[in-house]
């Protein structure tokens, strides 16, 4: 993607301050993200969610490098199995944004991505294991490598079991200008279901919602889910607004989820209490089917919990 001068500067201007915080876990969001900020401020709701800052060095107790267990179900190099009857796939560890609140940002620094014989050990469990819904995430599946992504989707369309595809994806607000025919196409033949990842109504722009129509035109299904973010949507006017824009861009408000505890994101950390307030309010002001359910996902659980 072809930056504008301004662009550059901006970008520039991002990397110098982030390269002032020591991290593991590198500074980097894409331009069409970056836009997105009203202002160079660290503080700005967009540029909070990608600006590595000092409090990631912090240590709190009960935030780990794997908060929800992952580890324990993976049968398979880049296979997840925790729910009955659905199984995701972890398609590279590769993003368009390093989220500064990551629950899997330390096993994306191992650069996973899957080879073809990965994928035929994947399709192979799935098949035997009567898996009907595949998610596709990581990562961000719309990073994978262009030739390995129509194999996998090839040889899924192939099984008699998957009823369902369902990817995870920040594309829409981190690079729309993938949402091209000649990728969407790709994905032609399943019953399939995109979930975007958004958090503050300043990412649905006009670029972000052009995005989601062409999705949602070539047959997607349109959710959205978003964590409960400290300092950046922890207000019910905030979220009343984001419901409000994806509802108006065809897009069903889901989850919202309390933060996974990941070390180095406790900074992020809402409490509970706070979060079922917000969306008793919440409640109080969207109708129904604005409203997206508060959840938190536990290690060991067969479903996410309701709050």
């Amino acid at each position: 993607m072809n930056l504008k001068k301004g662009e550059l500067s901006q970008a520039a201007a991002l990397k110098a301050l982030a390269a002032k915080v020591p991290t593991p876990f590198p500074f980097k969001a894409s331009p069409a993200f970056i836009n997105k900020a009203r202002t160079l401020d660290p503080d700005d709701p967009v540029l909070a969610q990608v600006i590595p800052t000092a409090a990631e060095q912090q240590q709190k107790p009960g935030f780990c490098e794997d908060p929800l267990a992952e580890k324990n179900y993976t049968p398979l190099p880049g296979l997840i199995c925790k729910y009955n009857s659905r199984a995701l796939i972890y398609t590279t560890s590769a993003c368009f944004l390093n989220c500064r609140f990551c629950f899997r940002r330390y096993f994306k620094n191992n650069s996973f991505d899957p080879d073809r014989q990965d994928l035929d050990r994947i399709i192979t469990f799935l098949t035997r294991e009567n898996i009907s819904e595949v998610i596709l995430s990581g990562g961000d599946p719309f990073k994978m490598k262009r030739e390995l992504l129509a194999y996998l989707l090839q040889k899924l369309k192939k099984t008699s079991t998957i009823k369902r595809l369902r990817l995870h994806t920040r594309m829409p607000v981190s690079a729309p200008h993938m949402a091209r025919p000649e990728i969407l196409s790709l994905f032609d033949g399943f019953t399939k279901i995109l979930v975007l990842h958004s958090n503050h109504p300043q990412e649905i722009d006009a670029e972000t919602v052009q995005a989601l129509d062409t999705c949602r035109t070539h047959g997607f299904t349109l959710f959205n889910q978003s964590v409960l973010l400290k300092n950046i949507n922890d207000r019910v006017e905030i979220l009343a607004e984001l419901s409000e824009k994806l509802f108006a861009a065809n897009v069903l408000p889901y989850y919202l989820h309390q933060l996974d505890p990941a070390r180095g994101t406790a900074h992020f950390q809402v409490a509970l209490s706070r979060g079922k307030d917000l969306i008793k309010k919440l409640a109080a002001r969207l109708p129904g089917y604005m409203l997206p359910r508060y959840v938190r996902e536990l290690p060991g659980r067969p479903y996410k919990k309701l709050l």
